[in-house]
């Protein structure tokens, strides 16, 4: 972005409750049949850089005739002028681990961004 302003503005434009039932029809569109949305929502996550927010999709998802949980973990923050995006896909039996892996990942991101 242009300025740094900008990224907080993004944010608070995008970054709404409307925002998780949009990535959830998003990813059962994307899906098919393969998958069956189970839940789609935001959920905490530590402050990282300027601003931050992460959203998770729960799923059943159907493989050589056995069902199991996915959760789908997307991550979004900004920090000076730039804006990152993360996604994990992962069991869901392994979410209890995925919020300090991602926490992290973004870490490493915030303190490499030089704009």
């Amino acid at each position: 972005m242009q300025k740094a302003s900008f990224v907080r503005t993004d944010f608070q434009r995008s970054i709404k409750p409307q925002l998780a039932p949009c990535l959830g029809r998003l990813f059962q569109q994307s899906a098919g049949s393969a998958a069956t949305l189970v839940s789609s929502a935001r959920v905490p996550f530590p402050h990282v850089g300027a601003v931050s927010a992460m959203f998770r999709i729960t799923a059943a998802v159907t493989s050589g005739g056995q069902t199991a949980n996915v959760v789908i973990d997307s991550v979004f923050l900004g920090q000076s002028r730039t804006e990152y995006s993360l996604t994990v896909v992962a069991p869901e039996v392994a979410k209890s681990q995925l919020v300090q892996f991602e926490t992290r990942l973004a870490r490493a991101l915030v303190a490499r961004t030089k704009a």
